[in-house]
């Protein structure tokens, strides 16, 4: 039931970060999701795919997770390739 709970909880923020730009965690860290294009948010179901397209970021040792520490727009994997970008707020 905890593990059901947790997924629930992790779909429910990739939405909430697609429609509105924040989830719970973006919010207090007073960043939001954007589209790279025209700077909009990506909408629900872009959210939760983004939120699966991490995986991608895991694959070689994390190195996703890292790259936004040398990268010029500061995007993960899962950044480039559904063309987001994590703003301040």
């Amino acid at each position: 039931l905890a593990w059901l709970a947790a997924l629930g909880w992790g779909l429910y923020n990739a939405y909430l970060a697609g429609t509105t730009g924040q989830s719970t965690g973006k919010k207090m860290a007073g960043t939001r999701l954007v589209r790279a294009q025209d700077g909009q948010v990506i909408g629900g179901g872009a959210g939760i795919g983004r939120a699966f397209v991490h995986i991608v970021d895991g694959i070689p040792c994390y190195l996703g997770y890292l790259w936004p520490l040398w990268d010029k727009q500061r995007q993960t994997f899962a950044d480039k390739i559904m063309s987001t970008l994590v703003i301040k707020a």
